[in-house]
């Protein structure tokens, strides 16, 4: 009982420390890269990377060792990391930030920072079961529940995290938490070295008593065992398979919900954790598997989920997240599952748990590393998705009628119908008919594909073909005329079918609009001069004298420009651009010209993160700051912490401002900023503008929200009239007294989250 309990506990133990140091690093870099949400996609691999390096290490010094000489030498691996804790960011990271794609810098810092902190407790799982299977214990023929333990430690620390420890401590305490936590960690791998080395004793003691006889009759029923289970190259490469599919769907997971809220911890542990789960539930003691109809409705909504990723489905949200997370669940729990029923002797526990850590680096290398390399859009899960429906479990009279050439003939109806289908929508599109008939069209190789369900290898084709179809369709835009993916995202640029509007769509968002036909700079979206934005300059203009001295102006997010058309020919505008590829668009009058009509009477253009080159700026130096800055659909909480705000106000002159775009589908950021305003003595108010009118919409307006803030209350007298006016779009703030101000090291997005 003690033997297991203290096991149990180091797995636990290791495997917590493991899963909080990601988020907790991942969350410490973060600001230097802009809150990009590949951050965490580069950092998984890392530590899959390394986590395979981990096992590779213990295989190999069990093997060559044994596990007595290898417990002395893993004691000693795990005193290297007193030598580097605790783990710390340092600002100066920023300055060797490279201009271009970071990866290979970000995986070079994670190296250095967290590499041999986190290679010592990778070791756990498989050392520590190898170490429990030589010893006395009742449970030694069979260690694996003990790898429940682990992933039990491993989802305690994921949650742990994002619900409790990043609310309560900064930065700062959390490296110390960790650090406390490695300390009891070593302390307790040294009592399991203590109790492995006596259990080996009474182990080999016990063989000796019994006789030879009795041991060799049991290494002869060993034998057997494992040449009735011979671990052939078919059998590893199964295992691979079934480990790279989890990973590479829970980094498309996330990398789908991050994309549409914000790559934060509390968002990037949700898959993980129920990647962990399905772990659990499959190796515990009495383990639970997926029944075979699990596959089979996975299928099923693998079907729904190409359809929307074919139609473009983006609305409503919370339904498509929903189907999301059930294909996951299910996915994860069938190919865990199967991992799980066909593990072998314990003798061959180290290498096979290296050939899952095998797949696991393979799913997230070919997530984070390759696939962007390959693709401009995230076809990497899709095509997963469709993967996975490959590996279900079926029963045997599923098969019946299911033959090759029935299967060459729906294939064939699948790939007309769905390239036909999405060439009848363009056109219901692009001549301004209602879509119905195109969208329904679909269900025509929807239900090609579905009678070939029964049998995997048939139905998978199916589904790559209703993609491949689906790609003919453009969406409500023409085919792009650019389109590119870098380290930072996806970015592309299309006309509308009526050929009046060219859009700058950032993930799957529209970050801006351009007139083609327009003489003059005409501001579009969220910058229209009908909405708040067009408050806010006439605001400013209202407070500068007659004839207005020269001013300066800095935007943090410059997307293709729109916002510059708000320049006059006294003003200096800096434009703050972390992302080189959004640049080139709109630099390039091939595809945008705004900058170039901009009545401005200069314009600088800095790439890298806003705040850490606006920091470069002589104090009182703009009259106006504007933050911008989205990806896709959030807004990277790094530029609206009060450190971030108060480096902004240090920045301003006696007549300056400033605004905070904050128009997010899915967070209500107005409190925030509120809270932050008031702990800085800083005057705020907040300008909606949501109720748009089908004619606004059509003349390329959209709905937005922002927040302007002045450590001058007559800076915003046009806004304080409005407010007393009770205008209907303008809104004077108060921060909470009660209210914790969010900093750069505490951020809490669950209330902003249900707040909206």
């Amino acid at each position: 009982m003690l033997m297991t309990l203290v096991f149990s506990l180091t797995l636990l133990v290791s495997a917590c420390l493991l899963f909080f140091i990601q988020p907790m690093v991942g969350k410490m870099l973060l600001p230097i890269l802009g809150g990009s949400s590949s951050v965490w996609n580069t950092s998984m691999v890392f530590f899959q990377a390394l986590l395979l390096v981990g096992y590779l290490y213990s295989h190999l010094s069990i093997r060559y060792l044994g596990v007595a000489r290898q417990g002395v030498l893993h004691l000693g691996v795990l005193a290297l990391p007193l030598l580097t804790l605790p783990i710390v960011v340092s600002s100066d990271l920023a300055t060797g930030v490279p201009d271009g794609d970071p990866t290979i810098w970000l995986l070079g810092v994670l190296f250095v920072i967290a590499g041999l902190p986190f290679f010592a407790v990778s070791t756990s799982a498989p050392t520590f079961q190898k170490w429990f299977s030589e010893t006395d214990h009742r449970h030694a023929e069979d260690p694996y529940f003990l790898y429940a333990a682990s992933n039990a430690g491993s989802m305690a620390g994921l949650l742990l995290y994002p619900l409790f420890i990043e609310r309560v401590a900064p930065i700062p305490v959390q490296s110390q938490i960790w650090h406390m936590g490695y300390l009891l960690f070593v302390g307790l791998t040294t009592i399991c070295a203590i109790l492995m080395w006596r259990g080996r004793k009474r182990k080999i003691a016990l063989a000796r008593k019994l006789g030879a006889a009795v041991e060799k009759a049991k290494d002869s029923a060993t034998e057997a065992l494992l040449n009735a289970e011979p671990l052939t190259a078919r059998r590893r490469a199964f295992w691979v398979l079934l480990a790279f599919i989890p990973s590479s769907l829970m980094l498309g997971f996330t990398t789908y919900i991050t994309t549409d809220i914000a790559p934060v911890p509390l968002l990037w542990v949700i898959p993980l954790a129920l990647y962990l789960l399905s772990f659990i539930l499959v190796f515990a003691a009495r383990p639970i598997y997926a029944p075979w109809w699990v596959g089979r409705g996975m299928s099923l909504v693998a079907l729904i989920l190409v359809l929307s990723y074919a139609l473009q489905v983006v609305h409503p949200a919370e339904f498509l997240m929903a189907i999301h997370l059930i294909f996951y669940c299910a996915a994860i729990m069938v190919a865990h599952g199967q991992l799980a029923k066909d593990r072998p002797h314990p003798r061959h526990l180290t290498e096979y748990f290296l050939w899952i850590s095998i797949g696991g680096v393979a799913g997230g290398a070919f997530n984070a590393l390759i696939a962007p390399l390959l693709f401009t859009e995230i076809y990497e899960y899709i095509l997963v998705i469709i993967l996975a429906c490959l590996i279900r479990e079926t029963r045997p009279d599923e098969y019946a009628g299911q033959t090759l050439k029935k299967a060459v003939i729906v294939w064939t109806i699948i790939a007309v119908t769905s390239v036909a289908a999405a060439l009848y929508l363009n056109h219901l599109i692009a001549t301004g008919q209602t879509p119905v008939l195109g969208i329904l069209a679909f269900l025509i190789p929807a239900f090609a594909a579905a009678t070939l369900l029964e049998r995997p290898s048939f139905f998978t084709p199916a589904l790559v073909l209703i993609v491949i179809g689906g790609s003919f369709y453009h969406g409500p835009n023409q085919a792009p005329i650019f389109h590119e993916r870098n380290f930072y995202g996806s970015v592309r640029v299309a006309d509308t079918y009526d050929g009046r509007f060219r859009n700058y769509v950032d993930g799957n968002t529209i970050h801006g609009k351009e007139l083609l036909d327009d003489p003059d700079c005409t501001p579009l979206s969220y910058f229209h001069r009908t909405g708040p934005v067009g408050i806010i300059f006439e605001n400013y203009a209202a407070r500068v004298s007659t004839p207005a001295p020269p001013a300066n102006i800095a935007v943090i997010g410059m997307g293709m420009g729109s916002i510059v058309c708000y320049g006059r020919p006294n003003e200096h505008w800096d434009l703050y651009e972390i992302n080189p590829l959004v640049v080139e668009i709109a630099t390039n009058p091939d595809y945008f010209s705004v900058l170039d009509r901009a009545d401005t009477g200069s314009q600088a253009i800095h790439l890298g993160d806003g705040r850490l080159r606006i920091a470069e700026a002589p104090e009182d130096h703009f009259d106006i700051i504007i933050l911008d800055a989205f990806s896709s659909g959030y807004v990277p909480i790094h530029l609206i912490t009060r450190e971030a705000i108060d480096l902004y106000a240090s920045r301003l002159t006696d007549r300056g401002l400033i605004a905070f775009n904050i128009s997010s589908r899915v967070f209500n950021l107005q409190p925030i900023l509120a809270n932050i305003a008031a702990s800085l003595d800083l005057h705020a108010y907040a300008l909606h503008d949501a109720a748009v009118t089908p004619e606004e919409l059509d003349a390329g307006k959209s709905p937005s929200s922002w927040v302007v803030l002045s450590p001058d209350r007559e800076n915003l007298a046009v806004l304080t009239i409005l407010e007393e006016i009770d205008h209907p779009r303008v809104q004077k703030l108060q921060g909470d007294p009660d209210a914790r101000v969010w900093t750069d090291g505490f951020s809490d997005i669950i209330t902003p989250l249900l707040d909206r």
